[in-house]
């Protein structure tokens, strides 16, 4: 093997651990070996290489393994540079000032996971305080983002992220399940925008919209989120409001304007 495929494999490997870290969350050495099959000693080798670069860090009591936060801290410098805050930022102040309610922004990261990137919290007055800080992984099935940044994917993308979703019960709204998450995407696809009623906490409704690019698929979601009352008394305004923000931010995300997909 020539130094240049050794280093390419090397790479690809280095890959497939902190893939697999963050599929499995924090695991020793043991486990990792067995999920993935490489000599320990080639797995000893980059793990030590990936500490040093902050990549991954051991627990010193349980001496397993687990990802830092470095990746995302790098994602969030290319979601800057590709100009996904900078456009949106107007956008979430207008919102917040409107509705005085918390918005959040998200973007879908391989290996099928939606991250928060972005968030406000209109001030003053009482807030919702969702436990969502910017990093924090969003539920693709039970949130109104994450239902937008599905709904608008690929076919190729779909698939290989649905038959992956555990669907837990986090309240009596939960969808449970894929033919009744399907369903819930076709129905986001028509109507261009997604809610959740409950779905994630009980007492909450959040109204989500996705940003598209100029495949009209999702780049980005950004959500309204607040008390269930408060939320349902200006749901017809603030879903208006949202499809116009989102094709106003699609168009000027690539995404030409004789593509919209939606009859506003």
């Amino acid at each position: 093997m020539t130094e240049r495929a050794q280093a390419g494999n090397s790479i690809n490997k280095a890959l497939d651990i902190i893939e697999d870290l963050s599929e499995n969350g924090p695991s020793s050495l043991t486990d990792i070996n067995a999920r993935l099959g490489l000599d320990k000693g080639t797995l000893h080798r980059i793990l030590k290489t990936l500490r040093e670069r902050g990549f991954v860090e051991q627990n010193r009591a349980d001496r397993r393994y687990f990802n830092t936060i470095r990746m995302f801290q790098i994602g969030s410098r290319e979601v800057e540079r590709g100009g996904l805050r900078t456009l949106a930022r107007p956008y979430l102040e207008k919102l917040a000032a409107a509705f005085g309610e918390t918005i959040h922004v998200a973007i879908l990261v391989e290996p099928g996971k939606g991250v928060c990137v972005d968030k406000m919290e209109a001030a003053p007055g009482p807030q919702v305080r969702l436990n969502m800080s910017l990093g924090s992984e969003i539920s693709l099935y039970a949130s109104s983002m994450g239902k937008c940044l599905l709904a608008f994917s690929s076919e190729e993308r779909l698939a290989k992220i649905l038959p992956k979703i555990k669907y837990q019960k986090l309240s009596p709204s939960t969808i449970r399940g894929p033919a009744a998450f399907k369903k819930e995407l076709a129905r986001v696809r028509k109507q261009g925008y997604a809610l959740d009623d409950g779905e994630t906490l009980e007492s909450i409704f959040c109204v989500g919209v996705p940003v598209l690019n100029h495949l009209a698929e999702a780049y980005a979601a950004l959500s309204v989120t607040g008390p269930r009352t408060r939320m349902l008394s200006k749901k017809d305004e603030l879903i208006q409001m949202l499809k116009k923000m989102s094709r106003e931010l699609s168009i000027q995300y690539g995404l030409t304007a004789n593509k919209w997909p939606f009859n506003d």
